[in-house]
């Protein structure tokens, strides 16, 4: 259980150092890292609503084409030339419909120019890889970056010290924190930062989340699409 901090600036961006590098962490539940005009996302899960309804219940369609959207305004916000999915693009098979299809090739032809990676999660290995047309390399290993490596899932954080190779971004879990004041709780998404690794919230909205317990010595990112704030273990 952790208490709310007060929240007295709509706040929307913090910068972080990690890995040697500063980072930007969005309360878009995004990574800008501006020296290398490059945006990290976590689990878009595009196509979840219509592998829903390909299963026979009742979910209502859009939200692919509004993370699109939100992913385009990010891009043109921060000057972005290279794009960076750290896994899970797309939910599953039944996800990859005409049009999921259309969206991304208008989202590509508006873009010709961005550098799409994505580091392959476990649901894009069940779905299979996008198509040609989507204009991803798709990478089945962690990727170097410089001082930070991108990957899909993190690792206990004795095994992300033992591995070494730089500071690690992944996703994978859709971290999330409860807060809680006397009378009500809320759970909302989160930046989970250790000394090596980061790890970021799922950018997809239609995605559950899981309950994180960060160890002493780690930091928070508590989101909402308005604000992000600082919450530290060592502080509770």
């Amino acid at each position: 259980m952790i208490s709310a901090p007060r929240a007295d600036k709509n706040v929307n961006a913090i910068e972080i150092e990690f890995g040697g590098e500063t980072l930007t962490l969005l309360a878009d539940k995004a990574v800008v890292w501006a020296r290398e005009k490059t945006l990290f996302l976590a689990d878009v899960h595009l196509g979840k609503a219509a592998s829903f309804r390909a299963a026979g219940l009742a979910v209502p369609s859009g939200h692919s084409r509004a993370d699109i959207a939100r992913i385009a305004a990010l891009i043109e916000r921060h000057r972005i030339e290279r794009l960076v999915v750290l896994g899970d693009l797309v939910h599953n098979r039944a996800s990859y419909t005409p049009q999921l299809d259309a969206a991304i090739s208008e989202f590509a032809a508006n873009h010709r120019a961005l550098e799409r990676l994505l580091v392959l999660g476990n649901h894009d290995l069940h779905a299979g890889t996008p198509p040609v047309s989507w204009g991803f390399t798709c990478i089945a290993e962690d990727l170097a970056l410089a001082g930070l490596v991108a990957a899909h899932e993190p690792l206990a954080a004795s095994d992300a010290a033992a591995v070494g190779g730089g500071a690690r971004l992944c996703g994978h879990i859709h971290p999330s924190i409860l807060l809680r004041t006397a009378k009500e709780s809320i759970n909302l998404p989160c930046f989970w930062q250790s000394s090596v690794q980061l790890v970021i919230p799922s950018f997809g909205s239609l995605t559950g989340r899981y309950t994180v317990s960060p160890a002493v010595g780690d930091v928070t990112y508590v989101v909402t699409r308005q604000q992000i704030f600082r919450i530290s273990k060592a502080t509770l």
